[in-house]
C-alpha cells in the first residue's frame, strides 16, 4: 500500500472534520448527514490526491459503510487511519 497516498487521504479527512466541526458547531459536530457534508466538501480534493474517480454519491455511501465496519472491525484504531486505508486501496 501507498503509504504516503494513505497520508494525504487522512490528511484530507482530517482537515475536513476541523472544517465540519466549525460549519456544526452551534451543535457540538452533531450532523446525522454528515458523510454527506464530507462528500459534498471533499470529493474534488480527494480526485487530487487519490487520484480515485468518485461521485459524490458514491463517496457518501463509502463514507457511511466506513463508519459501520469502523465500529465493527478496528474500533481501536482512529477513524481517520482507518478510513483512509481503505480509501486508498479501492
Amino acid at each position: 500500500m501507498d503509504d504516503a497516498r494513505v497520508k494525504r487521504i487522512a490528511d484530507l479527512l482530517e482537515k475536513t472534520e476541523e472544517a465540519h466541526h466549525q460549519a456544526y458547531s452551534a451543535t457540538d459536530g452533531e450532523d446525522p448527514e454528515w458523510a454527506e457534508w464530507y462528500s459534498a466538501h471533499m470529493v474534488d480534493e480527494l480526485r487530487d490526491v487519490s487520484g480515485l474517480d468518485l461521485e459524490e454519491r458514491d463517496l457518501t455511501q463509502i463514507l457511511k459503510t466506513l463508519e459501520e465496519r469502523h465500529k465493527n472491525e478496528a474500533p481501536h484504531i482512529p477513524w481517520v487511519t482507518f478510513y483512509a486505508a481503505v480509501i486508498a486501496a479501492i
